[in-house]
């Protein structure tokens, strides 16, 4: 019996491959910021990534001006936010609501002062608990509606602007031993949220912006 050989011509194969890793991703967005220096984000709609690089931005620098911070833009990340020369602050203890999301925001009024691990001295204006939903970022909660969660800061950048930060246990491996197991620094790091607030005038409202052009308004309840 004769075999017959079947070849397989490289180029339709090489077509067919592509096609193939294409479908794969298929509806997916797929955001390559590598040369304008934001996370290359396989995956992730055009929010998450600017909502991950405003937070990494936030996190490597304190020196960002309020005015610098309103327009701050990168890439396909772009923020418009009013300032106000009055600077002012939210109302503490009133819940913050974007009827559109469902997201709240509750301001705590307690004020805080921590020494972080690297040497410099943050200063908040208090606490804030959230729950903001939108289906195009990443659900950001940092309470379960008790009133407990993990303990987020607001910290004023002037002109109106507030930023969230939260600290993080730093581990010293180098002071680790087998018997010991994981040692920790006494002093805490920083980590920004991806989340810049304009505050208007009295309180009443407040623009946020998660690294987009578009904001969502939050309405402080009467």
């Amino acid at each position: 019996m004769n075999k017959s050989t079947f070849k397989i011509n490289p180029i339709a194969f090489v077509v067919l491959l592509a096609l193939l890793l294409a479908s794969c991703n298929f509806g997916r967005p797929r955001i390559n910021g590598g040369k304008d220096g934001q996370p290359i984000m396989d995956g992730w709609t055009y929010e998450e990534a600017a909502e991950y690089w405003l937070g990494s931005v936030l996190s490597g620098t304190r020196t960002i001006l309020p005015d610098s911070l309103a327009r701050l833009s990168k890439g396909h990340v772009h923020l418009s936010l009013p300032v106000h020369e009055s600077n002012p602050e939210p109302r503490f203890g009133v819940a913050y609501r974007q009827p559109k999301t469902g997201g709240c925001i509750t301001f705590v009024d307690s004020a805080f002062q921590e020494v972080t691990h690297g040497g410099d001295t943050l200063n908040a204006i208090g606490t804030v608990l959230f729950s903001m939903a939108d289906a195009m970022y990443r659900s950001m909660n940092n309470t379960n509606g008790d009133g407990k969660g993990s303990t987020v800061y607001v910290e004023n950048r002037g002109k109106g602007l507030f930023t969230w930060y939260g600290m993080d246990r730093v581990r010293d491996r180098k002071s680790e031993t087998k018997e010991s197991g994981p040692v920790w620094h006494e002093r805490r790091a920083p980590h920004w949220y991806g989340v810049v607030i304009s505050v208007f005038p009295g309180g009443d409202s407040l623009l946020v912006s998660r690294g987009l052009d578009a904001v969502e308004t939050f309405v402080a309840e009467k």
